[in-house]
């Protein structure tokens, strides 16, 4: 089970509370096993412009014995923000562990060749 704390959802109406949390359970779950005992921490911050529009800013932090990742991103419609959160996260956290990984798996191919 993802370790899941949310900010401030005051501003939010009830159908996009439901939308985060559901989404935040999907996405979350996909970058968790990278970690040991990862707590995200996903804020929510709903500025109000003039006329009807508003603009979402989403920021997610990922508090984690060793490694610390965040991703932000600001956008007029609240799906659109969310899933490009999402999809920065990801990036961010892949890009890292790639770039962690690249020397065990060349001195793993090295073994294999010399064989």
């Amino acid at each position: 089970m993802v370790n899941i704390e949310y900010g401030k959802l005051d501003d939010l109406s009830s159908f996009e509370v439901i939308k985060l949390r559901k989404l935040a359970e999907k996405n979350l779950s996909k970058i968790e096993h990278y970690f040991d005992n990862p707590v995200f921490i996903l804020n929510v911050k709903q500025q109000r412009k003039a006329g009807k529009r508003s603009l979402f800013d989403i920021k997610i932090r990922v508090n984690d014995p060793d490694l610390k990742f965040t991703a932000s991103q600001q956008d007029w419609d609240f799906n659109t923000a969310l899933h490009k959160t999402f999809d920065n996260l990801t990036n961010s956290v892949n890009h890292k562990m790639k770039k962690n990984a690249t020397p065990i798996i060349k001195k793993v191919f090295m073994v294999f060749k010399r064989k």
